[in-house]
C-alpha cells in the first residue's frame, strides 16, 4: 500500500509542486523564510514535486526526499536532474523512513534536519502498521530534527481511512486494532516532547478528500529533563565575522522578498481558479 500513488499530483488540485498550496500556506504562517538556508526532509515524498518546489522557490539549502517505491524515486531524481534546482542540494532516496539508518557513512552523529515535511503519509503507515508504527514515525522525526526544528504534519481525517481499509483483509484487521485516531496526533506529539506551535486549518474549496489541516509542531531549542541543546552556542564574532554575517542577511532579506512575491503571485493566481469553481 505504502508508496503506490504513482499519479498523487495529477490528481491532487493544486498540488502541481512548484504552486502546492500546502507550501504556500506554510510559508504565509510561519513566514518567507521558513525553508531558507534549512535542511529539509520531505517523507513519502511520491515523485519528487513538493520537494523540488522547495529547493526552487523556497531557498532551502538541502532537500531530501525518501519514498519506499523505488520507481517513483527514480522518478524523482530524473525530474531533479532535468530541472535547475539553484544552489541547493537535492537527493532522493529509495528507503524506509522507519527503519533506515540514522547515521550515514562514518560519522557518529545522527543526520539532522531543520525542518521535517509528512504530507499526507500517515494513513498509510497506520493501515500497514497500525499506532505502532505512527508512533514509531513520530519519535524518528523527533530524533532526525534540530533542536529548534519544523515538522509539518498533514495527517488524512479518520473518516477517509474507511475509503481504502478494505484494501486487503490485513488492512481490515490492522484498522480495526487502530486507537490513536489522527485527531489525538497531537496528544501524542506533545507527550514525546515537541510544542504546538500553530494549525492552519483545512481549506474550505476543493475535493472534501483533500481538505485537510496542516499542524506546525516544534522540537524545543532546549531539550527536556534538564539536558541542553546539542546545538554549540554561537561565540561573539569578531568584526570580520559580524560584516559577513550582515552581508548573508542582505542576501537573505533579498531572497525572503523572492519568496514572499513568488508566494503572493501564485495566490493571486489561485483566486480565478477558486471562484470559477465556485459558479461552476
Amino acid at each position: 500500500v505504502r508508496g503506490s500513488y504513482k499519479r498523487y499530483y495529477g490528481y491532487r488540485p493544486g498540488g502541481s509542486g512548484d504552486s502546492d498550496r500546502r507550501l504556500m500556506a506554510v510559508s504565509r504562517r510561519i513566514g518567507a523564510d521558513c525553508f531558507e538556508g534549512k535542511d529539509v526532509l520531505d517523507i513519502g515524498c511520491n515523485r519528487g514535486s513538493i520537494s523540488l518546489a522547495v529547493a526552487r522557490h523556497f531557498g532551502a539549502r538541502r532537500v531530501v526526499g525518501v519514498d519506499v517505491d523505488e520507481q517513483l524515486v527514480e522518478a524523482a531524481s530524473s525530474a531533479a536532474k532535468s530541472s535547475a534546482s539553484g544552489e541547493c542540494e537535492v537527493e532522493f532516496r529509495a528507503e524506509d523512513f522507519l527503519t533506515s539508518p540514522l547515521r550515514r557513512g562514518t560519522s557518529s552523529e545522527p543526520e539532522r534536519f531543520d525542518v521535517i515535511m509528512c504530507l499526507s503519509v500517515t494513513k498509510w503507515v497506520h493501515y500497514a502498521l497500525g499506532d505502532a508504527g505512527v508512533q514509531k514515525l513520530f519519535r524518528r522525526v523527533w530524533r532526525r530534527l534540530q533542536p529548534g526544528g519544523l515538522f509539518v504534519l498533514e495527517p488524512q481525517e479518520w473518516r477517509s481511512y474507511k475509503k481504502k481499509q478494505y484494501l486487503t483483509p490485513e488492512i481490515r484487521e490492522t484498522v480495526r486494532g487502530i486507537e490513536m485516531r489522527p485527531e489525538a496526533f497531537d496528544e501524542y506529539l506533545l507527550s514525546i516532547g515537541f510544542e504546538h506551535e500553530d494549525t492552519i486549518p483545512a481549506p474550505s474549496f476543493g475535493p472534501a478528500g483533500f481538505r485537510r489541516s496542516i499542524r506546525l509542531f516544534r522540537r524545543p531549542a532546549t531539550a527536556l529533563h534538564g539536558l541542553t541543546s546539542e546545538r554549540p552556542a554561537k561565540a561573539e564574532g569578531s568584526k570580520p565575522r559580524r560584516v559577513a554575517e550582515a552581508a548573508h542577511e542582505e542576501v537573505s532579506v533579498q531572497k525572503r522578498k523572492k519568496v514572499k512575491d513568488y508566494v503572493e503571485e501564485e495566490g493571486a493566481d489561485e483566486a480565478p481558479k477558486k471562484a470559477k469553481k465556485q459558479h461552476a
